[in-house]
């Protein structure tokens, strides 16, 4: 078969036109815990509750994740700065990024950051890794809770933007 021929120019800001959010990505299995900001995270289904979420290949938090079959992911507040700068950079697997942070549980013991605008706990569903530098996870939301603050939302011409809402599980 012979090859595709190339299709027109891709035009960045018509993909930045998409909506995302900030997010710190956690997981934990066994004594092992780790976070990552993330930013491609889309609901995907609302029977049963679902999202799915682009992870860059080879994080240390991959294969914790896949151990666990479930992450947590935490809103960053739009007020809340260190949590992205805490969680941007590849942690040294030796250090805990958790230390000294309100973390709580809901069901599958995903770290759940009390600061965070809201925090999802999913349960892994499909894994897809396909020919590119992301690895895909659908998952089905077990638990969720709100927090204070509003989530920060990058939307169409790439202005971060907020939504309110307080803690209510």
């Amino acid at each position: 078969m012979p090859p595709l021929p190339p299709g027109p120019p891709i035009d960045p800001a018509a993909l930045d036109a998409i909506p995302s959010g900030l997010f710190v990505m956690t997981a934990a299995f066994e004594d092992r815990r780790a976070g990552m900001t993330v930013r491609w995270v889309q609901r995907a289904a609302l029977a049963p509750h679902s999202v799915s979420l682009a992870l860059p290949k080879g994080h240390i938090i991959s294969p914790i994740v896949r151990d666990a079959r479930a992450f947590g992911l935490c809103q960053i507040a739009s007020d809340d700065r260190m949590l992205d700068r805490r969680f941007a950079d590849e942690p040294k697997p030796e250090i805990d990024p958790f230390d000294a942070l309100d973390v709580f549980r809901l069901e599958t013991g995903a770290p759940m950051l009390r600061r965070a605008a809201a925090c999802l706990d999913c349960r892994i569903s499909m894994h897809i890794d396909f020919d590119a530098d992301h690895e895909l996870f659908v998952a089905e939301v077990v638990a969720a809770a709100r927090g204070n603050g509003a989530p920060i939302v990058l939307g169409a011409g790439g202005e971060w933007t907020q939504r309110t809402g307080d803690w209510a599980t």
